[in-house]
């Protein structure tokens, strides 16, 4: 039995509640990391695209 897109959406709205954490860049706080980290920002963003 596949699930109705109403109960998947559900699930989605219930897996984003609540406040997020972000992992992938530690000690930027509330500043966005591309205006604390240009350079760090420009780099990765480099590698990424590059793949």
């Amino acid at each position: 039995m596949r699930p109705s897109v109403l109960s998947l959406w559900a699930r989605h709205q219930f897996h984003l509640a609540g406040p997020k954490a972000r992992h992938d860049f530690p000690g930027v706080g509330h500043e966005p990391y591309w205006h604390r980290y240009p350079a760090d920002w420009e780099q990765q963003t480099r590698a990424f695209l590059s793949r």
